[in-house]
Protein backbone atom coordinates (compact mmCIF):
# COMPACT_ATOMS: atom_id res chain seq x y z
CA UNK A 1 0.00 0.00 0.00
CA UNK A 2 1.31 3.43 -0.97
CA UNK A 3 -0.32 6.38 0.77
CA UNK A 4 -0.40 9.80 -0.89
CA UNK A 5 1.20 12.55 1.22
CA UNK A 6 0.90 16.30 0.99
CA UNK A 7 3.71 18.46 2.35
CA UNK A 8 2.32 21.95 1.73
CA UNK A 9 2.08 24.43 4.62
CA UNK A 10 -0.54 27.10 5.14
CA UNK A 11 1.87 29.93 6.01
CA UNK A 12 4.15 28.99 3.13
CA UNK A 13 1.36 28.96 0.56
CA UNK A 14 -0.21 32.14 1.99
CA UNK A 15 2.85 34.07 0.80
CA UNK A 16 2.49 32.68 -2.72
CA UNK A 17 -1.27 33.28 -2.74
CA UNK A 18 -1.15 36.92 -1.56
CA UNK A 19 1.64 37.81 -4.02
CA UNK A 20 -0.33 36.16 -6.84
CA UNK A 21 -3.39 38.26 -6.02
CA UNK A 22 -1.50 41.56 -5.68
CA UNK A 23 0.51 41.10 -8.90
CA UNK A 24 -2.62 39.98 -10.80
CA UNK A 25 -4.39 43.18 -9.69
CA UNK A 26 -1.42 45.42 -10.51
CA UNK A 27 -0.99 43.89 -13.97
CA UNK A 28 -4.75 43.95 -14.67
CA UNK A 29 -4.90 40.16 -14.73
CA UNK A 30 -1.90 39.46 -16.95
CA UNK A 31 0.08 37.93 -14.09
CA UNK A 32 -2.80 35.51 -13.39
CA UNK A 33 -1.25 33.07 -15.89
CA UNK A 34 1.97 33.02 -13.88
CA UNK A 35 -0.08 32.80 -10.70
CA UNK A 36 -1.86 29.67 -11.96
CA UNK A 37 1.44 28.00 -12.85
CA UNK A 38 2.99 28.90 -9.47
CA UNK A 39 -0.06 27.56 -7.63
CA UNK A 40 -0.19 24.31 -9.60
CA UNK A 41 3.55 23.78 -9.28
CA UNK A 42 3.27 24.25 -5.51
CA UNK A 43 0.41 21.78 -5.06
CA UNK A 44 1.76 19.23 -7.53
CA UNK A 45 5.28 19.51 -6.17
CA UNK A 46 4.10 18.97 -2.60
CA UNK A 47 2.09 15.85 -3.46
CA UNK A 48 4.09 12.69 -2.86
CA UNK A 49 3.52 9.04 -3.72
CA UNK A 50 6.04 6.39 -2.68
CA UNK A 51 8.83 8.91 -2.19
CA UNK A 52 8.28 10.65 -5.54
CA UNK A 53 6.56 13.95 -6.19
CA UNK A 54 4.42 15.17 -9.06
CA UNK A 55 5.31 18.09 -11.31
CA UNK A 56 3.33 20.61 -13.35
CA UNK A 57 4.94 21.39 -16.71
CA UNK A 58 2.79 24.13 -18.26
CA UNK A 59 4.44 27.45 -19.07
CA UNK A 60 2.82 30.80 -18.18
CA UNK A 61 2.82 31.94 -21.83
CA UNK A 62 0.67 28.93 -22.78
CA UNK A 63 -1.82 29.83 -20.06
CA UNK A 64 -1.74 33.55 -20.92
CA UNK A 65 -2.59 33.00 -24.60
CA UNK A 66 -5.46 30.70 -23.68
CA UNK A 67 -6.67 33.11 -21.02
CA UNK A 68 -6.68 36.10 -23.39
CA UNK A 69 -8.75 34.16 -25.92
CA UNK A 70 -11.10 32.98 -23.15
CA UNK A 71 -11.58 36.56 -21.88
CA UNK A 72 -12.31 37.79 -25.42
CA UNK A 73 -14.84 34.97 -25.94
CA UNK A 74 -16.61 35.68 -22.64
CA UNK A 75 -16.62 39.44 -23.31
CA UNK A 76 -18.18 38.94 -26.75
CA UNK A 77 -20.82 36.67 -25.29
CA UNK A 78 -21.58 39.16 -22.47
CA UNK A 79 -21.90 42.01 -24.96
CA UNK A 80 -24.22 39.98 -27.17
CA UNK A 81 -26.26 39.02 -24.13
CA UNK A 82 -26.76 42.71 -23.33
CA UNK A 83 -27.49 44.00 -26.84
CA UNK A 84 -28.82 40.96 -28.70
CA UNK A 85 -30.08 38.16 -26.42
CA UNK A 86 -31.22 36.08 -29.41
CA UNK A 87 -27.72 36.12 -30.92
CA UNK A 88 -26.24 35.37 -27.48
CA UNK A 89 -28.45 32.28 -27.24
CA UNK A 90 -27.25 31.19 -30.68
CA UNK A 91 -23.62 31.63 -29.61
CA UNK A 92 -24.28 29.62 -26.46
CA UNK A 93 -25.84 26.83 -28.53
CA UNK A 94 -22.73 26.78 -30.71
CA UNK A 95 -20.63 26.61 -27.55
CA UNK A 96 -22.69 23.63 -26.34
CA UNK A 97 -22.10 21.90 -29.67
CA UNK A 98 -18.32 22.26 -29.35
CA UNK A 99 -18.36 21.32 -25.66
CA UNK A 100 -17.08 17.73 -26.25
CA UNK A 101 -14.15 19.12 -28.25
CA UNK A 102 -13.28 21.44 -25.35
CA UNK A 103 -13.49 18.49 -22.96
CA UNK A 104 -11.05 16.39 -24.96
CA UNK A 105 -8.56 19.22 -25.50
CA UNK A 106 -8.83 20.35 -21.88
CA UNK A 107 -8.13 16.84 -20.58
CA UNK A 108 -5.32 16.33 -23.08
CA UNK A 109 -3.61 19.55 -21.99
CA UNK A 110 -4.02 18.92 -18.25
CA UNK A 111 -2.73 15.35 -18.52
CA UNK A 112 0.30 16.28 -20.62
CA UNK A 113 1.21 19.00 -18.16
CA UNK A 114 1.24 16.47 -15.29
CA UNK A 115 4.43 14.47 -14.66
CA UNK A 116 5.40 11.77 -12.18
CA UNK A 117 8.79 10.04 -12.08
CA UNK A 118 9.74 11.94 -15.26
CA UNK A 119 6.83 10.32 -17.10
CA UNK A 120 3.90 12.37 -18.32
CA UNK A 121 0.23 11.49 -18.31
CA UNK A 122 -1.81 11.68 -21.51
CA UNK A 123 -5.38 11.55 -22.76
CA UNK A 124 -6.17 9.87 -26.09
CA UNK A 125 -9.97 10.07 -26.17
CA UNK A 126 -11.47 10.77 -29.61
CA UNK A 127 -13.88 13.57 -30.45
CA UNK A 128 -16.36 11.02 -31.83
CA UNK A 129 -16.63 9.12 -28.55
CA UNK A 130 -16.67 12.39 -26.59
CA UNK A 131 -19.75 13.50 -28.54
CA UNK A 132 -21.45 10.17 -27.77
CA UNK A 133 -20.98 10.29 -23.99
CA UNK A 134 -21.03 14.05 -23.38
CA UNK A 135 -23.67 15.29 -25.79
CA UNK A 136 -25.78 12.50 -27.30
CA UNK A 137 -26.36 10.48 -24.11
CA UNK A 138 -27.11 13.49 -21.85
CA UNK A 139 -29.41 14.94 -24.53
CA UNK A 140 -31.24 11.59 -24.83
CA UNK A 141 -31.67 11.50 -21.04
CA UNK A 142 -33.07 15.05 -20.91
CA UNK A 143 -35.45 14.37 -23.81
CA UNK A 144 -36.74 11.15 -22.23
CA UNK A 145 -37.37 12.87 -18.89
CA UNK A 146 -38.94 15.89 -20.60
CA UNK A 147 -41.32 13.71 -22.61
CA UNK A 148 -42.33 11.76 -19.49
CA UNK A 149 -43.09 14.96 -17.54
CA UNK A 150 -44.90 16.60 -20.48
CA UNK A 151 -47.16 13.56 -21.04
CA UNK A 152 -47.91 13.33 -17.32
CA UNK A 153 -48.81 17.03 -16.98
CA UNK A 154 -50.76 17.19 -20.26
CA UNK A 155 -52.73 13.95 -20.31
CA UNK A 156 -52.51 12.06 -17.00
CA UNK A 157 -52.81 14.85 -14.42
CA UNK A 158 -56.12 16.21 -15.79
CA UNK A 159 -57.60 12.70 -15.71
CA UNK A 160 -56.20 11.56 -12.36
CA UNK A 161 -54.12 13.73 -10.07
CA UNK A 162 -53.19 10.78 -7.83
CA UNK A 163 -51.92 8.73 -10.77
CA UNK A 164 -50.12 11.79 -12.12
CA UNK A 165 -48.37 12.37 -8.79
CA UNK A 166 -47.34 8.70 -8.65
CA UNK A 167 -45.89 8.85 -12.17
CA UNK A 168 -44.04 12.10 -11.39
CA UNK A 169 -42.58 10.51 -8.26
CA UNK A 170 -41.46 7.45 -10.24
CA UNK A 171 -39.94 9.73 -12.90
CA UNK A 172 -38.01 11.81 -10.36
CA UNK A 173 -36.92 9.03 -8.01
CA UNK A 174 -36.40 6.13 -10.45
CA UNK A 175 -36.25 7.08 -14.13
CA UNK A 176 -34.26 10.29 -13.68
CA UNK A 177 -31.52 8.76 -11.46
CA UNK A 178 -31.35 5.69 -13.73
CA UNK A 179 -30.77 7.78 -16.86
CA UNK A 180 -28.27 10.09 -15.20
CA UNK A 181 -26.44 7.11 -13.68
CA UNK A 182 -26.09 5.79 -17.21
CA UNK A 183 -24.63 9.15 -18.30
CA UNK A 184 -22.29 9.47 -15.29
CA UNK A 185 -20.93 5.94 -15.78
CA UNK A 186 -20.31 6.54 -19.50
CA UNK A 187 -18.58 9.90 -18.96
CA UNK A 188 -16.25 8.71 -16.23
CA UNK A 189 -15.46 5.47 -18.02
CA UNK A 190 -14.61 7.44 -21.17
CA UNK A 191 -12.20 9.67 -19.24
CA UNK A 192 -10.52 6.89 -17.27
CA UNK A 193 -10.15 4.38 -20.11
CA UNK A 194 -8.54 6.99 -22.34
CA UNK A 195 -6.06 8.20 -19.73
CA UNK A 196 -2.46 7.03 -19.99
CA UNK A 197 0.56 7.19 -17.73
CA UNK A 198 3.37 7.03 -20.24
CA UNK A 199 2.74 3.81 -22.13
CA UNK A 200 0.58 2.33 -19.36
CA UNK A 201 -3.21 2.25 -19.54
CA UNK A 202 -5.85 3.12 -16.96
CA UNK A 203 -8.94 0.92 -17.13
CA UNK A 204 -12.30 0.93 -15.37
CA UNK A 205 -15.58 -0.92 -15.77
CA UNK A 206 -18.31 1.07 -14.04
CA UNK A 207 -21.70 -0.40 -13.16
CA UNK A 208 -24.71 1.83 -13.74
CA UNK A 209 -26.62 -0.08 -11.04
CA UNK A 210 -24.28 1.03 -8.22
CA UNK A 211 -24.31 4.67 -9.33
CA UNK A 212 -28.11 4.45 -9.64
CA UNK A 213 -28.45 3.31 -6.02
CA UNK A 214 -26.30 6.20 -4.79
CA UNK A 215 -28.04 8.79 -6.98
CA UNK A 216 -31.51 7.51 -6.04
CA UNK A 217 -30.65 7.80 -2.33
CA UNK A 218 -29.24 11.28 -2.96
CA UNK A 219 -32.44 12.46 -4.64
CA UNK A 220 -34.64 10.83 -2.01
CA UNK A 221 -32.66 12.60 0.73
CA UNK A 222 -33.07 15.94 -1.08
CA UNK A 223 -36.84 15.43 -1.31
CA UNK A 224 -37.03 14.47 2.39
CA UNK A 225 -34.99 17.52 3.43
CA UNK A 226 -37.28 19.89 1.51
CA UNK A 227 -40.35 18.10 2.92
CA UNK A 228 -39.04 18.38 6.49
CA UNK A 229 -38.28 22.08 5.92
CA UNK A 230 -41.83 22.72 4.68
CA UNK A 231 -43.38 20.65 7.47
CA UNK A 232 -41.34 22.49 10.12
CA UNK A 233 -42.57 25.86 8.85
CA UNK A 234 -46.18 24.64 8.80
CA UNK A 235 -45.95 23.29 12.35
CA UNK A 236 -44.28 26.52 13.53
CA UNK A 237 -47.05 28.53 11.85
CA UNK A 238 -44.71 30.40 9.51
CA UNK A 239 -46.18 31.33 6.13
CA UNK A 240 -44.66 32.84 3.00
CA UNK A 241 -46.22 36.18 3.98
CA UNK A 242 -44.25 36.14 7.26
CA UNK A 243 -41.05 35.51 5.32
CA UNK A 244 -41.65 38.22 2.72
CA UNK A 245 -42.51 40.79 5.38
CA UNK A 246 -39.20 41.38 7.13
CA UNK A 247 -40.82 43.89 9.50
CA UNK A 248 -43.30 41.31 10.79
CA UNK A 249 -42.99 38.89 13.69
CA UNK A 250 -39.26 38.57 14.44
CA UNK A 251 -39.75 35.21 16.16
CA UNK A 252 -41.28 33.71 13.02
CA UNK A 253 -38.47 35.13 10.94
CA UNK A 254 -35.94 33.55 13.32
CA UNK A 255 -37.72 30.19 12.94
CA UNK A 256 -37.55 30.52 9.16
CA UNK A 257 -33.83 31.40 9.21
CA UNK A 258 -33.02 28.45 11.48
CA UNK A 259 -35.05 26.08 9.31
CA UNK A 260 -33.47 27.46 6.13
CA UNK A 261 -29.94 27.02 7.51
CA UNK A 262 -30.85 23.47 8.51
CA UNK A 263 -32.11 22.78 4.99
CA UNK A 264 -28.91 24.16 3.40
CA UNK A 265 -26.74 22.07 5.74
CA UNK A 266 -28.80 19.01 4.90
CA UNK A 267 -28.38 19.63 1.17
CA UNK A 268 -24.62 20.08 1.58
CA UNK A 269 -24.49 16.79 3.47
CA UNK A 270 -26.39 14.95 0.73
CA UNK A 271 -24.15 16.39 -1.99
CA UNK A 272 -21.10 15.29 -0.01
CA UNK A 273 -22.67 11.85 0.37
CA UNK A 274 -23.03 11.54 -3.41
CA UNK A 275 -19.51 12.81 -4.13
CA UNK A 276 -17.86 10.56 -1.54
CA UNK A 277 -19.69 7.38 -2.52
CA UNK A 278 -19.06 7.91 -6.24
CA UNK A 279 -15.39 8.83 -5.73
CA UNK A 280 -14.76 5.79 -3.57
CA UNK A 281 -16.50 3.54 -6.08
CA UNK A 282 -14.80 4.90 -9.20
CA UNK A 283 -11.31 4.63 -7.71
CA UNK A 284 -12.02 1.09 -6.51
CA UNK A 285 -13.09 0.15 -10.06
CA UNK A 286 -9.97 1.64 -11.67
CA UNK A 287 -6.64 -0.06 -12.34
CA UNK A 288 -3.36 1.02 -13.94
CA UNK A 289 -1.70 -1.56 -16.18
CA UNK A 290 -3.90 -4.16 -14.44
CA UNK A 291 -1.42 -4.04 -11.52
CA UNK A 292 -1.97 -0.92 -9.45
CA UNK A 293 -5.26 -0.31 -7.65
CA UNK A 294 -6.19 3.25 -6.53
CA UNK A 295 -8.30 3.39 -3.39
CA UNK A 296 -10.27 6.09 -1.60
CA UNK A 297 -11.11 5.89 2.11
CA UNK A 298 -13.02 9.17 2.23
CA UNK A 299 -16.02 9.27 4.58
CA UNK A 300 -19.11 11.43 4.37
CA UNK A 301 -18.84 12.77 7.92
CA UNK A 302 -15.13 13.69 7.78
CA UNK A 303 -15.43 15.40 4.39
CA UNK A 304 -18.58 17.27 5.43
CA UNK A 305 -16.80 18.52 8.55
CA UNK A 306 -13.82 19.64 6.48
CA UNK A 307 -15.97 21.59 4.01
CA UNK A 308 -18.07 23.24 6.71
CA UNK A 309 -15.06 24.30 8.83
CA UNK A 310 -13.30 25.59 5.72
CA UNK A 311 -16.39 27.61 4.83
CA UNK A 312 -16.57 29.08 8.33
CA UNK A 313 -12.87 29.99 8.22
CA UNK A 314 -13.28 31.80 4.90
CA UNK A 315 -16.40 33.68 6.06
CA UNK A 316 -14.96 34.66 9.45
CA UNK A 317 -11.68 35.92 7.92
CA UNK A 318 -13.35 37.65 4.95
CA UNK A 319 -11.52 35.33 2.55
CA UNK A 320 -8.02 35.62 4.02
CA UNK A 321 -8.12 31.99 5.19
CA UNK A 322 -8.59 30.76 1.62
CA UNK A 323 -4.98 29.53 1.20
CA UNK A 324 -5.13 27.69 4.54
CA UNK A 325 -8.38 25.97 3.56
CA UNK A 326 -6.83 24.91 0.24
CA UNK A 327 -3.92 23.34 2.12
CA UNK A 328 -6.34 21.61 4.52
CA UNK A 329 -8.31 20.23 1.58
CA UNK A 330 -5.19 18.98 -0.21
CA UNK A 331 -3.97 17.36 3.01
CA UNK A 332 -7.28 15.59 3.49
CA UNK A 333 -7.51 14.33 -0.11
CA UNK A 334 -3.98 12.92 0.14
CA UNK A 335 -4.74 11.26 3.49
CA UNK A 336 -7.74 9.37 2.08
CA UNK A 337 -6.12 8.31 -1.22
CA UNK A 338 -3.76 5.41 -1.70
CA UNK A 339 -2.47 3.00 -4.32
CA UNK A 340 -2.32 -0.75 -3.71
CA UNK A 341 0.30 -2.76 -5.58
CA UNK A 342 4.04 -2.84 -6.10
CA UNK A 343 5.09 0.42 -7.75
CA UNK A 344 8.61 -0.93 -8.24
CA UNK A 345 7.24 -3.52 -10.69
CA UNK A 346 5.48 -0.87 -12.77
CA UNK A 347 7.78 0.47 -15.46
CA UNK A 348 6.40 3.33 -17.55
CA UNK A 349 8.14 5.10 -20.41
CA UNK A 350 7.33 8.62 -21.50
CA UNK A 351 5.62 8.97 -24.85
CA UNK A 352 6.67 11.79 -27.18
CA UNK A 353 3.55 13.79 -28.00
CA UNK A 354 2.77 17.24 -29.33
CA UNK A 355 1.62 19.59 -26.61
CA UNK A 356 -1.90 20.98 -26.91
CA UNK A 357 -2.53 24.63 -26.27
CA UNK A 358 -4.25 25.91 -23.16
CA UNK A 359 -7.15 27.57 -24.99
CA UNK A 360 -9.70 24.85 -24.23
CA UNK A 361 -8.43 24.66 -20.65
CA UNK A 362 -9.02 28.37 -20.10
CA UNK A 363 -12.37 28.41 -21.93
CA UNK A 364 -13.60 25.59 -19.71
CA UNK A 365 -12.67 27.60 -16.61
CA UNK A 366 -14.09 30.83 -18.00
CA UNK A 367 -17.49 29.20 -18.42
CA UNK A 368 -17.07 27.28 -15.14
CA UNK A 369 -17.26 23.81 -16.70
CA UNK A 370 -16.43 20.85 -14.50
CA UNK A 371 -14.34 18.75 -16.86
CA UNK A 372 -12.86 15.86 -14.93
CA UNK A 373 -13.57 12.42 -13.66
CA UNK A 374 -15.31 12.45 -10.28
Amino acid sequence: MHQFKFHGKGKEYFGIWIVNILLSIITLGIYSAWAKVRTNKYFYGNTELSGNRFDYLAQPKQILIGRIIAVIAVSIWAALNAFSPQLAVLVMLIFVLIYPVLVVRNLRFDMKMTQFRNVRFNFIGSYKNAYKVMLVKPLAAYIAIGISIAITLTYIMPASKILGIIIMAVTCLLILPLLFSWVIAAMNQFIINNTRYGNLTFAATLQTTYIFKVLAKFMLLMVLIIAVFAAFLIIAGVSTNDVSNLTGDSSKMAVFVIAYIGMILGMIFTQVYFHVRIRNYILSATKLDNQLQPKSTMTVMSYSLLLLTNLLLIVCTLGLARPFTMIRHANYIASVTQVDGDLSLTSATDQITNESGAIADELSQAFDLNISAI
